[in-house]
């Protein structure tokens, strides 16, 4: 995969999560793949689209030479006021001083209130 072939100068010990789309604004076609991480959320009338936007992960970028395929393209139809959310899981595994994870409820949580 390219884009395996252009990280690897960059981050050459690296394996990298991400997540790469194509939004094309006319028709509201998503396209993307999702390397390792967690999913776009969906966001439609202030709720949380559950399981919208999961589809098959494909294992962490730089993997393409170790018999590693090119990804699954994911395809989604938005509606006008749709939002995406993307984040790392650096978000959900935070930990504040009192030792909890931060954790999907609580993400879940300020994402409907904001």
């Amino acid at each position: 995969m390219e884009i395996d072939r252009t990280l690897e100068p960059w981050i050459p010990e690296g394996l990298p999560t991400c997540v790469i789309g194509d939004l094309d604004t006319a028709t509201g076609r998503l396209e993307w793949i999702d390397a390792a991480t967690q999913p776009p959320l969906l966001i439609r009338d202030r709720r949380i689209v559950t399981g919208a936007l999961n589809g098959t992960l494909r294992p962490l970028l730089g993997l393409t030479g170790y018999g590693v395929g090119p990804p699954p393209v994911h395809t989604a139809q938005l509606r006008p006021g749709d939002r995406l959310l993307l984040f790392t899981d650096g978000v959900t595994d935070a930990r504040p001083a009192t030792g909890e994870l931060f954790g999907e409820r609580r993400r879940a949580d300020i994402v409907v209130r904001v």
